[in-house]
């Protein structure tokens, strides 16, 4: 399977890819930013040139190292435990735990600690319909806003929540207004098409298009703009969410109070 095939159906999905990595110059993770596929072993992706790669090693088990590795890989299950999508990743510094896989990778660039939902690619490409960036954006948000927190923290988290909340309004505020005004675009053409003798008319019916054009372009801008708030929202409340959880006691510690 072709890379470029890949991509171009993350792109019609919805979805804006990042970067690839690979290991042994073939593809093992593809970045889509809150969903990233896993190329399993059995299928071969070669990297193209003209999309951004990076490189990943695996990381053997270590005994120094297993104890905080299964902290986070437990971490990964039970976040995405919770999900419809049931697997995902951590990304912390240069590495890449694998929830599903459990396995430790590390990679060039240096990540914000986050959570990532995580698909193999035979179940991307199968599932059309459950893989789309709309999907994927409202189960992520569901995902983070349901972690569990200390209880000391979750004034915080509420702030947080209320906070993307307000972006999220806003965003679908300017769309709104954004469909309204294409409305009121069409039905000026409509009427000045009905009246093509009369080039005052016309005239009146251009300006009052350029003017509404022009309150789309500011809208456009109100939504990027409300967009790179979001971004950097979610990256910290994620963050914030994974450093504070609220971690139910293992079943071994639980036997150890009872048997105290």
């Amino acid at each position: 399977m072709s890379l470029k095939k890949i991509i171009n159906v993350c792109v019609k999905r919805g979805f804006n890819p990042r970067r690839v990595y690979i290991y042994d110059d073939t593809v093992i993770f593809i970045d889509l930013g809150q969903l990233w596929i896993y190329v399993s072993s059995s299928l071969v992706v070669k990297p193209s040139g003209d999309f951004p790669i990076l490189h990943a090693d695996p990381i053997p088990v270590t005994d120094e190292s297993e104890r905080s590795d299964n902290e986070l890989y437990d971490q990964v299950d039970r976040i995405a435990s919770k999900s419809v999508y049931k697997d995902g990743s951590i990304v912390k510094d240069k590495f890449i735990y694998t929830g599903v896989r459990r396995r430790k990778w590390k990679i060039r660039k240096r990540q914000t600690l986050g959570f990532k939902i995580a698909v193999d690619l035979r179940t991307f490409m199968s599932k059309k319909n459950l893989y789309t960036k709309p999907r994927v954006s409202e189960a992520y948000l569901s995902i983070v806003m349901n972690i569990p927190v200390l209880k000391e923290m979750r004034s915080v988290k509420e702030e947080y929540a209320q906070y993307i909340d307000i972006i999220l309004d806003k965003m679908q505020q300017s769309a709104d207004e954004i469909k309204g005004q294409r409305r009121q675009i069409r039905d000026i053409r409509d009427k000045a098409g009905n009246h093509l003798k009369f080039v005052s008319v016309d005239i009146t019916a251009a300006h009052s298009v350029s003017k509404i054009e022009k309150d789309i372009r500011q809208l456009k801008a109100d939504q990027l703009y409300a967009k790179t708030l979001l971004k950097e929202a979610m990256t910290n409340m994620v963050k914030f969410a994974l450093e504070s959880e609220d971690v139910p006691p293992r079943d071994d510690e639980e036997n150890e109070e009872d048997s105290s």
